[in-house]
């Protein structure tokens, strides 16, 4: 089979990977627009539980990939003056273009082709090959083209966020909160490598232009941001990435993108071109890279009978993608109203957060550290999920 793969991301290349260790008789052509050090995005998380599935899936990509990863398993919540440590969560960070690098080393060793720097428009023809997977991103160029075909269904969130790196190095997964005149600011950050952090700033809408946000220029946002949160940076600068989009100051509004059909005729899509979930809850890359694996194993599964192959990738894939969406648009919602919340104490915020998405409840916190369901009792009962 001839498959033509645009989109060079983790997706795109994992599908090349076990696709091609699956029939190294596939001639498979991974084309991406950008090179890895271009990457967008910083850093990318993967729980323990998403590292077993991609041992199981191809050990030697994971055997790499794990030794490049800072592992951590606590979360600190920043409120109210005071800093909440929540035990017992088990992640690990890798730059993003350190881990798209590391598949695509591991693809060529296989025999794919990957062609960086390439535009999409310079690619074959779909009547040059047997299949086109869509594995560009949000904003997927494959998915554009065929916008009836897929029908996809996209919801933004109210809030702004701006997407940076920082030299502060996080012992953590760190979310901090800041009240401000105009309104309420919140810090996602987390460490990916021995000299960087991913920090995301996020706000309401009202509250990002009452701070006059929509009229400052990118370096302005970052000086902004900077000064906001200069005591859980440390001192350490924020950093700014040159690829931005949607807005001049680099702010962004999350969409959340729903294909009802993933496929068709020819042409398939994969992670975030046919689905995303919210940055909150950290599952992008999970859920794309777990596409390519089912959609590898599908194509295996139905050699001689394509649209049976893509018909039983987007059952098996697509209640997972909801229900991943679902715990998505919770935390989202959680925090755009973090102002509705702001009464609580700093443990019951923490714990409110930590069970926001619908993920966790009580008793799994109450396992995972009782200390801290200790210090918010007795008013467990009536706690702000």
């Amino acid at each position: 089979m001839r498959i033509n793969c645009l989109g060079g991301g983790p997706a795109g290349l994992y599908f090349a990977i076990l696709a091609k260790r699956a029939d190294p008789a596939h001639d498979i052509v991974v084309v991406e627009r950008h090179h890895p050090e271009d990457s967008f995005g910083w850093g990318i998380v993967f729980s323990d539980r998403t590292l077993d599935t991609l041992l199981q899936a191809d050990p030697p990509s994971h055997a790499e990939i794990t030794r490049r990863f800072h592992h951590w398993s606590d979360i600190d919540i920043h409120f109210k003056g005071e800093c909440v440590t929540a035990h017992g969560h088990g992640f690990s960070g890798i730059s993003r273009a350190r881990l798209i690098r590391i598949l695509q080393a591991r693809a060529e060793a296989l025999g794919v082709t990957v062609r960086n720097g390439v535009d999409f428009a310079a690619c074959p023809s779909r009547s040059d090959c047997d299949l086109v997977v869509g594995a560009d991103g949000i904003h997927s160029t494959v998915r554009g083209l065929q916008t009836a075909a897929f029908a996809p269904t996209i919801r933004e969130s109210s809030n702004r966020y701006l997407w940076l790196g920082s030299t502060r190095l996080f012992a953590a997964f760190t979310f901090a909160f800041r009240e401000t005149p105009h309104g309420w600011f919140n810090l996602h950050a987390y460490r990916f490598d021995d000299r960087t952090s991913s920090c995301i700033v996020e706000t309401p809408e009202a509250v990002w232009r009452e701070a006059g946000l929509d009229r400052l220029s990118y370096e302005e946002s970052i000086a902004f941001c900077e000064r906001l949160f200069a005591d859980v940076l440390d001192g350490e600068p924020l950093i700014g990435n040159s690829r931005r989009q949607e807005h001049p100051s680099g702010w962004q509004r999350f969409a959340s993108i729903s294909c009802r059909r993933w496929w068709h005729d020819r042409t398939v899509l994969i992670g975030d071109a046919a689905h995303t979930a919210h940055f909150s809850v950290g599952s992008g890359t999970r859920l794309a890279m777990e596409d390519a694996i089912e959609l590898a194993r599908s194509l295996a599964a139905h050699p001689a009978d394509l649209a049976a192959a893509l018909a039983r990738y987007q059952a098996v894939r697509e209640a997972v993608a909801q229900r991943v969406q679902e715990t998505g648009f919770r935390r989202m919602e959680w925090f755009e109203n973090v102002a509705d919340h702001a009464r609580l104490s700093p443990a019951e915020f923490a714990c409110a957060l930590l069970t926001s998405s619908g993920r966790l409840d009580h008793e799994e916190l109450r396992r995972r550290d009782p200390e801290l369901m200790q210090r918010m009792a007795p008013r467990t009962p009536q706690g702000d999920n």
